[in-house]
């Protein structure tokens, strides 16, 4: 026997279908940036091995600096950090 459901009905259907999907959507991106997370922090520390120690002590202070302004990268392959700057 077919069943017709109210439009009302279909509605809240609906609506709940597109939160559902939103929830997945934030489930997957949690995961991923978790994946992200390890992996970034796997590379930061073979790259601390090829630092020194005021190396690192001033790319953590670079990375810190509460008035940082966004990145304008240089170009693609090259963004900079707006107060790191070339020393004579």
């Amino acid at each position: 026997m077919l069943t017709i459901t109210p439009l009302s009905n279909l509605s809240a259907d609906i609506a709940n279908m597109k939160i559902a999907e939103a929830y997945l959507w934030y489930s997957i991106c949690e995961k991923c940036i978790g994946e992200m997370k390890d992996t970034i922090a796997a590379e930061e520390r073979k790259m601390a091995e090829l630092l020194t120690t005021e190396e690192i002590l001033e790319a953590q202070k670079l990375a810190s600096d509460d008035d940082k302004k966004p990145v304008q990268p240089t170009s693609l392959r090259f963004p900079r950090h707006p107060s790191a700057t070339l020393k004579a």
